[in-house]
């Protein structure tokens, strides 16, 4: 994520900007992740194909769960988007994969965050 989109984000949620997300306030940290998981995006206009881009390679998908993107390996790390390897056609499927998988990794990782208080 860009600084600019960040700073954004923050702003619009309320949240302190001269804090780093480490020092935020749990319940903070809490609302801005809400606010920015079901923020609307609006696509204003599409570039060209000659500025599509795709990468390729990343964390096999053998070491990630399907249904929470964790990581197999390390407890409580979980995966999104193009740090994992998964290439799709341009015009948008990067992108799509980007925001679910994110969206699924990010629930999934609260999901793990209240377990482990319950559990202590």
């Amino acid at each position: 994520m860009t600084k600019r989109v960040a700073q954004t984000l923050t702003r619009l949620a309320g949240i302190d900007q001269d804090k780093t997300c480490a020092e935020l306030a749990k319940q903070d940290r809490k609302t801005l992740l809400n606010f920015a998981s079901g923020y609307p995006v609006k696509v204003s206009k599409l570039g060209s194909m000659k500025s599509a881009m795709v990468s390729s390679g990343g964390v096999s998908l053998k070491g990630v769960t399907a249904g929470t993107m964790a990581s197999k390996l390390v407890e409580g790390l979980f995966f999104a988007g193009e740090v994992l390897d998964v290439d799709g056609d341009s015009g948008g499927y990067n992108i799509q994969w980007a925001f679910s998988s994110g969206r699924l990794a990010a629930l999934s990782a609260m999901k793990y965050i209240e377990e482990k208080q319950h559990t202590g």
